[in-house]
């Protein structure tokens, strides 16, 4: 695949050049539904995870947000919260911060041992969609990483079936009936990362947003554009969306697995 973006930058100038992109352009947040009810989470300039304080409400509000922090990454909760600007441990003892009230049904697919292409991933990443569709659970967005893999997101298809009142059993079931679905979606030969899939507490890239390892955007991508082979897809991706500078290896140095979970 040829490389879309060409130019690199010291990484002294990649806050104020993030600043400046976020700063110009105002992020479409309408396939996340539920927005004050989500938990954000950035990653800062020097690596750290900040986890942001206060509710989101709308696209003016969250690009405040990005203005003031200058962060690398964008990240969101795959699980809705009565209080997501205090969410806790599990182990925490006040339940008010721990109240979930649905999770989407995730999948993240990216390249690996067993995925060995970008091509590859994506194929995986029809075949999820086409699995779904097949179980009657409609696919809310397909999404392009920006960088090694694709995100196929879902409303919540069981949030009307769980009724427990008890917001830890809540959990707890959410996460048996992801775990059922993931190895159906497995015995049918799909490869994708299932501890995202089952995680009710996994955030993941905010579409629209910037990959600071390639400086590409997560982008949503059409059915079409899904179904199209990775240059034609890139294609589309080119001429529908807008990059930022390429980052340095100097900040690509990522944090440990767990800062991706709640």
């Amino acid at each position: 695949m040829k490389k879309i973006i060409q130019q690199k930058c010291e990484h002294t100038d990649i806050p104020s050049m993030i600043r400046s992109y976020y700063r110009s352009h105002s992020i479409d947040l309408t396939s996340i539904p539920g927005l004050n009810f989500r938990h954000f989470r950035l990653r800062l300039p020097n690596g750290s995870f900040y986890k942001v304080k206060r509710k989101i409400h709308d696209s003016s509000d969250f690009q405040n947000t990005l203005i003031e922090n200058e962060p690398l990454d964008v990240y969101y909760s795959t699980a809705s919260w009565l209080n997501p600007h205090l969410i806790a441990s599990k182990l925490d003892k006040d339940i008010l911060k721990n109240i979930m009230l649905a999770c989407d049904l995730a999948f993240d697919i990216d390249v690996n041992e067993d995925v060995k292409t970008l091509e590859v991933a994506r194929v995986h990443a029809v075949a999820i969609n086409d699995f779904l569709d097949s179980k009657g659970i409609k696919v809310r967005y397909s999404a392009f990483s920006g960088s090694k893999g694709f995100h196929v997101v879902c409303d919540d298809p069981w949030r009307e079936e769980i009724a427990e009142e008890d917001p830890r059993k809540r959990e707890m079931l959410a996460t048996e009936k992801r775990k059922e679905i993931m190895h159906e979606a497995k015995e049918r030969g799909t490869h994708f990362d299932g501890k995202v899939t089952i995680d009710t507490r996994r955030i993941i890239r905010v579409p629209g947003t910037i990959h600071s390892k390639t400086g590409l955007l997560c982008s949503l991508l059409s059915k079409n554009e899904l179904e199209s082979d990775i240059e034609t897809m890139f294609k589309y991706l080119k001429n529908n969306s807008e990059f930022a500078p390429r980052i340095s290896q100097y900040l690509r140095e990522m944090t440990a697995p767990s800062a991706y979970k709640i």
